[in-house]
């Protein structure tokens, strides 16, 4: 379906941004229990209170006391990656996980880095290098995301709820044929995204940052324009209307960026916030295929539940994101799963729902299974919603009345596992599975907490 001309969302960022402010037996049995400490002051205690790890339950490392990490030491995890979801089918590969105090563990935190490629029964190839690197004493924060896919994935209309593809619409007086489900595609995908974050004071930061988004090789498989009725995707429909090349298309920009950083860890937080709101400007003289601008506004959260064990506790994650003005081309609108970690919405694959503008929330419920943290377990419930603007096309013959964020909102939930690889780094494998409406589920396995 043709996307309408977009009006801002300020009330919904002004909402988000007012929110701010037989393994187990072997665990068990490794070694005697010491007792608890209780919860350290805020800084770059990595052991966050648990007492053994994969590592040393296995004899891979002898068993140490309080794991803390030592400044300029590189701690990495590397494992081969598995997964069962909707976006990839059955996808193998390698991941590895590293971490690395780059000052004092006092008042430096953790910085973290993944990477990962993998090939899929989809006939995928997927690359990724994620970053977030702090300085000695968090003067600075780089926030990293490069990848390259050779992918595929479905589409399935603007906005959540019904799509008006779904049934057939008209334009220029022909009716097109029903699109009522998954419209696949072909494409090429290049993603760099870099921004740097000076610190103000305290956990407050300042940051620009440059954004490039290449899709190339499109191929729209589900259109057909000499079928009676012809075969209109959302896709293809969408870029006529907006005067994008439904071949391939480029966003590139630049963006002002604030930051609230106060988190314990990046790669496994059990206390802190990170929020941060990003407003991109893409220019057409830094490549993009059409001017636009996008606001962007996220917010992390992490209260432990209990003082002695801090890896028992809730997990809150809100996104909130629209274009402001211009045009932005279909596949670079805000979609879910297109997160800087690539994780929102467990039990629906990447791109389910897309819209000129996005709201997404979820909670994790995270408690260790074993006393020594070696196990633990996590609950939780996702939920998504997403808008796109009234559109009256009269020289297409087009009519659309629109849908309105939080018109409809599609949930998603599950539980998992997780298994303390590396208590210094706090480098844990994390076992998912999630389901969502519709019979969408997913098996995940990664390494680091989803958020």
């Amino acid at each position: 379906m043709p996307a309408p001309h977009q009006t801002p969302r300020w009330p919904l960022v002004a909402a988000l941004l007012a929110a701010a402010p037989a393994i187990s037996a072997a665990a068990e049995g490794a070694a005697p229990e010491p007792a608890p400490t209780p919860l350290a002051a805020r800084s770059g205690d990595a052991s966050g209170l648990d007492d053994r790890d994969l590592l040393e339950v296995t004899g891979l490392r002898n068993p140490a006391g309080r794991a803390e990490p030592e400044p300029g030491k590189l701690m990495m995890f590397v494992l081969p990656a598995f997964a069962l979801n909707p976006s990839v089918g059955v996808a193998v590969g390698a991941a590895a996980s590293a971490a690395i105090a780059l000052g004092s563990p006092q008042e430096t935190t953790v910085s973290s880095m993944s990477a990962s490629v993998m090939v899929t029964t989809k006939q995928q190839i997927m690359s990724s290098v994620k970053t977030v690197i702090l300085t000695a004493g968090n003067t600075w924060e780089l926030l990293g995301d490069v990848r390259l896919y050779i992918y595929s994935e479905p589409t399935y209309g603007l906005g959540t709820g019904t799509t008006p593809v779904s049934g057939g619409f008209q334009i220029n007086g022909i009716q097109t044929a029903a699109l009522p489900g998954e419209q696949p595609m072909d494409f090429d995908y290049l993603k760099v995204h870099e921004t740097v974050f000076r610190k103000i004071t305290g956990p407050y930061y300042l940051g620009v940052g440059y954004h490039l988004d290449r899709y190339a090789d499109i191929q729209d498989l589900a259109l057909d324009l000499n079928a009676f009725p012809p075969a209109v995707t959302s896709h293809y429909a969408y870029s006529l209307a907006e005067g994008f090349d439904p071949r391939a298309y480029n966003l590139s920009g630049v963006s002002l960026n604030a930051l609230v950083e106060s988190r314990d860890h990046t790669l496994c937080a059990y206390r802190g916030v990170f929020a941060q709101l990003s407003w991109r400007v893409n220019p057409t003289w830094l490549g993009s295929s059409r001017p636009s601008s996008l606001l962007y506004a996220e917010l992390r959260t992490y209260l432990p539940l209990s003082e002695e064990r801090p890896r028992h506790g809730l997990a809150f994650w809100a996104i909130a994101q629209g274009v402001m003005t211009g045009k932005v081309p279909y596949l670079d609108l805000p979609a879910l799963g297109y997160d800087t970690r690539g994780r929102s919405g467990r039990g629906y694959a990447a791109g389910r729902f897309r819209g000129t503008s996005l709201a997404y929330g979820e909670v994790e419920y995270r408690f260790p299974l074993t006393r020594n943290g070696v196990l633990g377990g996590v609950i939780f419930a996702n939920a998504t919603t997403a808008g796109r603007p009234a559109l009256d096309r009269p020289d297409l013959g087009v009519h659309d009345p629109g849908v309105k964020l939080f018109h409809a909102i599609e949930p998603a939930g599950g539980a998992g596992l997780r298994v303390m690889a590396d208590r210094q780094a706090r480098m844990n494998v994390t076992i998912d599975y999630a389901f969502g409406v519709g019979g969408s589920s997913g098996l995940y396995l990664s390494m680091g907490e989803t958020f």
